[in-house]
């Protein structure tokens, strides 16, 4: 007897939140990641444009531009962090360029003034303001042993 299984899941990998990831296109008989293949083309157009600005300048040497700036666009807007949210490379520089110090964001909107204040600076003095002692309680008292002493002798 043949088990029919849900076709809810079997769709999860066509309409789920990776169902880009693996979609591959055919150019010339090769099968290439459809991503991959889209950054390449806009990243050697890029490359190619901001060169062809430069061979009046440079003549052919204009072309060594191209070729340094296609593998940036393709690092840039192809490959992901190794760290935290793997974001694309692209994303974490915008990121990091949008980022204010002291001003909290929700969904990219600052957020109004804060309802309470997460860490408050506190100052510790290096040296102690007086000078301390460390006399024993015991001090003035006479020595008294409870074991080992000898009755009667």
């Amino acid at each position: 007897m043949t088990e029919v299984s849900n076709p809810i899941y079997e769709l999860t990998q066509m309409t789920g939140r990776l169902k880009n990831v693996e979609r591959r296109t055919v150019i010339l008989s090769f099968e290439v990641n459809r991503h991959y293949w889209t950054v390449f083309l806009l990243s050697t157009a890029g490359g190619l444009g901001i060169s062809a600005v430069f061979i009046p300048l440079f003549g052919f040497y204009a072309f060594i531009l191209a070729a340094v700036l296609m593998p940036i666009g393709i690092f840039l807007f192809y490959s992901r962090q190794s760290r935290g949210l793997q974001l694309r490379q692209y994303k974490a520089l915008l990121n990091k360029w949008r980022n204010v110090n002291g001003i909290f964001l929700i969904n990219g909107a600052p957020f109004a003034d804060p309802m309470f204040i997460m860490h408050e600076p506190v100052t510790v003095q290096s040296k102690p303001s007086r000078e301390f002692t460390f006399a024993s309680p015991f001090e003035n008292q006479p020595i008294k042993p409870a074991i080992g002493t000898r009755q009667g002798n």
